[in-house]
């Protein structure tokens, strides 16, 4: 056995470095010979296998998809994700080493996602664990190339990848060379025109020097006047734009201070959000609408100036040149002055977005620990509430027996008997409140007239989860098991916001809050109705309970523990350039994905894409995309099925006057009108350049 052992292990190594020289002779066959066309999944496709094979808890199976997409696809925007559901599936096969290196991952390339808040606690933990230098170890292994068809599978994979790319960057080199000849072309043919035009200028210039002499001293004149009036208006803009820069100084410290009481006020911030951004939209439409009245005055100011240098000499001819290429310099640094603003405030949103999910998350923390610290001391009080009754319980039993045996003279058998409960005695498992006639029998005189209510209650919870914003239903059913008819108050400890009722099986338009009376033997049949809050999210666990008061004696009540689990739709999107840089006139193309990875369809979800001005949207063939009033691009009505990704691809042309090294970027807002829960990403940045 030893002999095998040893010669097995003395083969490994000869197997290993024959798999290595097989795959080394493939990566350089794949060099060599020309690339094919093979048939290679996305990225997106590869993701919703691995989902849905994790959704059929297929949990190996979704983890070798999801190697296989990071392997091909490292930069792809489903990174995120991706690892996500790596780290999950890990944990789920029990693989704790793997899935807490995903989760650091995830959380090193991603600190501010929104879907950390949806992560898994328990891998959580692991990746704490694994953080502090704690061993954790994997169940079962997780092989990425079991065999040389799989390796060669993914080198070619690989290979066609990088052959797209290139015959890609091929393409656009290309057709940059062709833009640079006609943009040389263009050029010659210019300076051509301008050549004439100045021949044609000293010709018309020798004609009339004798006429223009005294024309001359006029135009000094005139040209003295204008010098005058263009420092006057230079000095006037440069006084109008410090006030307009106190002004924003003033109001950016008018808002740091209203933001410093945004945080007593948590309540307001999603209303106050939703404000802002409809005072932007409002205050870039009053922006376009004045640069268009400024446009058009412009225009008919250069008409009217037309009109007058068609009568004066070659000279003011030069001179209105001259001050329209003026004027066009300050428009330009007063657009990129404007998209530096439009930056600072974008960047503002996002440092205030990030907070106000710190502030949600703290708040959160803060309600468990509040919660976990009252249930311990009501747990205390219990229990020695519950140790105090058993006493005097116990006194007033032997005091009784003692007079009764005085009096009778003759000891009472033991029997079990219903009583009255103390206020805080525990009721045991089965509804029933019960004490032993040895400890509490009274004597034949002190009897009481009525016996003690006694009752038992049960509820039917619902399923594993309920739908947010829909109704649930949870019957229960009160049966009195004393000696006489009673009545019980039915109460609930969930918040108002579930909008709980209670009515009687068959009478659902009745509503009570205490049932009919109900003879001893019989029971009562309820429905207790409420709705999941929209606000929750999916996966949200809310503990509650079921309390029934006897109204003979409310000492007497039974509550039953529930648990509600919310299922909604969990929206995640990107928008990414397919090119980083651009020149004036290109065209550049958007990639927008959105998906759902929640448990439930996502209806009624609408996409807005906000683009700066120097973008020009192409016309809009059949993509389910319009353009609004503000120049943005709306869709509206989607209806996304749990686990189901879209993917729209929008075209947008760069204006011809934008400056060099000038940045663009876009902004992507993403509204679930169903349930009234919106969030926004931005896409990466474009470069404006020759």
């Amino acid at each position: 056995m030893h002999d095998d052992s040893a010669r097995t292990a003395g083969e490994l190594p000869v197997v290993s470095a024959v798999m290595r020289c097989c795959v080394g002779l493939v990566v350089i066959a794949l060099l060599l010979v020309k690339p094919c066309h093979a048939s290679v999944p996305s990225d997106s496709q590869l993701f919703m296998d691995s989902f849905n094979l994790f959704r059929s808890n297929n949990y190996p199976s979704s983890l070798a998809k999801l190697n296989r997409l990071l392997a091909i696809y490292p930069d792809t925007p489903l990174r995120d994700v991706a690892l996500l559901l790596q780290a999950q599936a890990s944990a789920k096969i029990g693989n704790h080493l793997d899935a807490a290196q995903a989760m650091l991952k995830f959380l090193t390339e991603y600190p501010d996602s929104p879907l950390t808040l949806n992560a898994n606690a328990d891998v959580m933990k692991l990746a704490v664990r694994l953080q502090r230098g704690e061993k954790l170890a994997n169940r079962l292994p997780v092989q990425l190339e079991t065999t040389v068809n799989e390796g060669l599978v993914v080198a070619l994979e690989k290979q066609e990848v990088i052959n797209k790319a290139g015959e890609e960057r091929l393409a656009g080199e290309n057709t940059e060379r062709k833009r640079l000849a006609a943009k040389t072309e263009e050029q010659r043919l210019a300076r051509e025109r301008a050549e004439q035009e100045k021949h044609a200028r000293q010709r018309a210039e020798e004609e009339k020097l004798v006429a223009e002499k005294a024309e001359r001293e006029r135009l000094a004149r005139e040209k003295a006047e204008l010098e005058r009036v263009a420092r006057l208006k230079a000095e006037e803009e440069s006084q109008a734009f410090e006030r307009a820069k106190q002004e924003q100084l003033a109001w950016e410290k008018a808002e740091q201070e209203r933001l410093a009481r945004l945080k007593a006020e948590e309540e307001r911030l999603a209303a106050e959000r939703v404000e802002r951004e409809r005072l932007a939209k409002e205050k870039a439409g009053q922006e376009k609408l004045a640069r268009q009245r400024a446009e058009e005055e412009r225009l008919a100011a250069e008409k009217a100036e037309r009109e007058r240098l068609a009568l004066e000499k070659a000279e003011q001819e030069r001179l209105a040149r001259l001050k329209a290429e003026q004027e066009r310099i300050a428009r330009e640094k007063l657009e990129q002055e404007r998209l530096a603003l439009e930056k600072v405030e974008q960047e503002r949103l996002a440092r205030l977005k990030a907070e106000q999910e710190r502030i949600v998350a703290k708040k959160a923390d803060q309600e468990r620990l509040r919660r976990e610290h009252a249930e311990n001391e009501r747990i205390a009080a219990q229990k020695l509430e519950d140790e105090r009754v058993l006493e005097r319980n116990t006194a007033i039993a032997m005091g009784r027996r003692t007079s009764a045996a005085r009096r009778v003279g003759t000891q009472l058998n033991t029997t079990d008997v219903a009583v009255k409960t103390d206020p805080l005695l525990t009721v045991p498992s089965d509804g029933h409140a019960l004490i032993s006639a040895a400890q509490a029998a009274p004597s034949p005189s002190s009897l009481p007239a009525h016996s003690p209510p006694e009752f038992s209650m049960e509820c039917f919870p619902p399923g594993e989860s309920s739908e947010v914003a829909g109704m649930v239903s949870i019957p229960f059913t009160i049966t009195n098991l004393g000696a006489e008819p009673d009545r019980y108050r039915i109460t609930t400890d969930l918040p108002t916001d579930f909008n709980v009722t209670f009515a009687a099986v068959g009478r659902p338009g009745r509503l009570l809050r205490e049932t009919d009376t109900i003879a001893p033997s019989s029971a009562f049949r309820g429905i207790m109705k409420l709705r999941m809050p929209g606000k929750s999210i999916d996966g949200q666990i809310f503990a509650a309970s079921l309390t029934a008061a006897s109204s003979r004696d409310a000492n007497v009540a039974i509550s039953k523990k529930l648990q509600l689990v919310a299922a909604a739709p969990l929206l995640s999107s990107v928008i990414k350039p397919l090119q980083k840089r651009a020149a004036p006139g290109d065209s550049v193309v958007y990639r927008l994905i959105v998906m759902n990875v929640g448990s439930m369809t996502a209806r009624e979800v609408a996409m807005r894409l906000v683009c700066p001005p120097a973008l020009e949207p192409a016309p809009l063939e059949g993509n389910g995309f319009r353009r609004d009033t503000d120049g943005s691009l709306v869709t509206e009505g989607i209806e996304l099925p749990t686990g189901e990704i879209r993917e729209f691809a929008l075209t947008y042309r760069v204006g011809t006057t934008v400056a060099s090294d000038t940045t663009l970027s876009c902004r992507l807002d993403t509204e679930n009108r169903q349930l009234g829960s919106a969030f926004t990403v931005t896409s990466g940045k474009v470069l404006v350049g020759p």
